[in-house]
């Protein structure tokens, strides 16, 4: 009789109980073994799920799978012929003939681009088949490099390797060679224009270095976006060519002006300087130059040019003359004073850091150069304006000296103060900005920056004063010499001196003297270091009797005091010329070649004779 049964009173009270507890016993046994057997079958099961989710992570049982894709990553570096990086190039996958997507953080696309130092990194899924049929030559897998002005490059990739979970191929270094095509031919006919429109006064530096940008920019998109043999320069692209280490360099060095020159300490400088040399414009000119190469040494060349130039001019108009007659000669002086320290010019910076030289190794190969150029120098000056120092002497007059006299005061005593304390202190971190691996801009901009909070200036008036002219300048030229440099017009000049030296050690340092030094006439003259230095480094290897770099210091010469033939060769050329326009001084082109190319072909003569009697 079931338990059940038994409710409905026919068994006695006491077995009706005892009933009742043997039923309870039963179904209590019952339900803990149910939850003992549910229990080792939830542990069972998760188990198998863990147990399945790490045989799916191995390689091995990926690949003895008969279906399913497998992750492959294929990596690898783009350069050209001097092995240096090709950036923003589009790298895609050929299976076959057909184009293969790729992973570009987490998205599929049709192609990846290499980064700034060339390197990229390919990730796809790859059924297993296909892969087996790469292994074994029934298939073709193939990476696919392009960019506008290179010849695609097209590489196989055979045997990829397991690393971890995924296949790995690397393919290392891939060259990329150059074509002479469509924007090659333009980006050096833009550049030839905006040459001829600044030399021959059609437009306004600035303007006609914006025209060419525009042009470029024209080109590049309206039909380069069609036919990729017309793509000159992309503005993403154009931006990785500015030295904004320059750009800012010089900014913070003009707000320092800027504010200086409201405490009158310039006029003061320059009526104290005129009276212990007795008006005599030549000591003055004397002392100007050699003082700017002894301050472009120790600290750069676009430095040294802030802190003279405005005296300068203040002394040219007390000693009623032209300032071009102590602005020109300074400008030279700061280039060929720059290339006697480590410091002193970028491509004095990129060569020694190329060389792992100290700043004593370097000094002691070219600080004797320097000093020799120097005092060349200033006896070429005494050549080209000796009439024009004369003249400044016959025509000084007392009575415009008491004037100046009077006007030669410190009119606010406090900001000098507060200014010569920042400076003095943004001073001392030029010469340890080593120890804390800070670029010249930032300690300029920081001194500026501290200046500002400390005096309170009126920020509109102040920030006037910065000649943002000469600044877009510089921007502009930095992208039209990007140009030539991404359509590989300074490469074939750089190959030049490679493929005309041979193997004779002399010839090979006269034309890296004499070829760097009209490039960099014409060019900034710092991607032409950085195209011309693994030139340098090949030939050096080659060529017997070269192991002492003497070309490189050929090329540090050649770059340093080229850039003294034309005012668009280096940075203090430009500054200056900014400076002299803002002053009511206009400095053509031709004028300052006028006196800037004899003093590079001299300087250039006399460093070719040095160079192959030391070296």
């Amino acid at each position: 009789m079931s338990f059940w049964a038994s409710l409905d009173g026919s068994l006695p009270l006491g077995d009706f109980m005892d009933r009742f507890r043997r039923s309870l016993s039963l179904r209590w046994a019952d339900l803990h073994i149910a939850s003992a057997v549910a229990s080792r079958l939830l542990l069972i099961g998760l188990s198998l799920c863990v147990a399945l989710w790490l045989i799916g992570l191995s390689p091995s049982w990926a690949a003895a799978q008969e279906t399913g894709d497998i992750d492959l990553v294929i990596t690898g570096r783009l350069v050209n012929a001097h092995e240096d990086p090709v950036a923003d190039a589009a790298v895609k996958v050929r299976i076959d003939g057909r184009e293969w997507p790729v992973r570009v953080e987490g998205l599929e696309q049709e192609a990846a681009h290499s980064a700034l130092d060339g390197s990229f990194r390919l990730a796809l899924a790859v059924p297993r088949s296909v892969l087996s049929d790469i292994a074994t030559g029934r298939s073709n897998l193939f990476v696919i490099a392009s960019k506008p002005a290179y010849r695609t490059a097209v590489i196989p990739v055979t045997h990829p390797g397991f690393a971890g979970p995924e296949l790995l191929a690397d393919l290392g270094p891939v060259m990329m060679v150059r074509l002479v095509n469509a924007s090659f031919v333009i980006a050096a006919f833009v550049f030839l224009l905006v040459f001829i429109l600044i030399s021959f006064h059609v437009l306004h530096e600035t303007i006609a270095a914006l025209l060419g940008v525009g042009l470029i920019f024209s080109v590049t998109y309206f039909v380069g976006s069609f036919n990729r043999d017309f793509w000159i320069l992309s503005f993403e692209r154009s931006l990785a060519y500015i030295d904004f280490n320059v750009i800012f360099l010089i900014l913070g060095m003009m707000i320092f002006m800027a504010v200086l020159a409201e405490t009158g300490v310039f006029p003061w400088l320059a009526y104290r300087a005129f009276q212990m040399t007795k008006g005599n414009a030549w000591f003055l000119a004397v002392i100007l130059t050699i003082l700017t190469g002894v301050i472009s040494s120790l600290l750069n060349d676009v430095t040294a040019i802030l802190l003279v130039a405005p005296v300068s001019i203040e002394i040219a108009l007390i000693s009623d003359t032209h300032p071009f007659a102590f602005i020109i000669p300074e400008v030279l002086a700061s280039n060929i004073g720059g290339a006697s320290t480590l410091i002193g010019d970028p491509p004095s910076t990129i060569v020694g850091s190329y060389l792992g030289l100290s700043f004593t190794e370097y000094v002691v190969n070219m600080g004797p150069l320097g000093g020799m150029m120097l005092l060349v120098l200033v006896l070429m000056i005494w050549l080209l304006y000796r009439k024009t120092y004369a003249r400044a002497r016959a025509r000084f007059s007392p009575t415009l000296l008491a004037r100046l006299e009077s006007s030669a005061r410190i009119t606010d005593p406090i900001l000098l103060r507060k200014s010569l304390i920042v400076a003095g202190a943004t001073l001392v971190l030029f010469f340890i900005e080593d120890l804390f691996a800070m670029p010249p801009s930032v300690v300029a901009l920081t001194g500026a920056t501290v200046l500002l909070v400390w005096v309170r200036p009126d920020v509109h008036r102040m920030l006037s004063e910065v000649d943002w002219t000469t600044l877009v300048f510089f921007i502009a030229l930095f992208i039209l010499v990007g140009g030539l440099e991404e359509t590989g017009v300074i490469q074939v000049v750089a190959d030049l001196i490679g493929h005309l030296a041979g193997g004779n050690l002399t010839l090979a340092v006269i034309l890296m003297v004499w070829v760097s030094g009209i490039a960099s006439a014409l060019v900034a003259n710092i991607p032409f270091t950085l195209a011309v230095l693994p030139v340098a480094s090949f030939l050096t290897r080659t060529i017997s009797g070269a192991e002492n770099q003497v070309l490189f210091w050929a090329l540090v010469v050649g770059a340093d005091f080229g850039g003294n033939a034309t005012y668009l060769g280096s940075a203090p050329n430009i500054v200056a010329a900014g400076l002299l326009d803002r002053a009511g001084y206009h400095l053509s082109f031709l004028r300052f070649m006028r006196d800037g190319v004899p003093v590079t072909i001299v300087t250039l003569l006399l460093s070719t004779i040095w160079l192959l009697l030391r070296y």
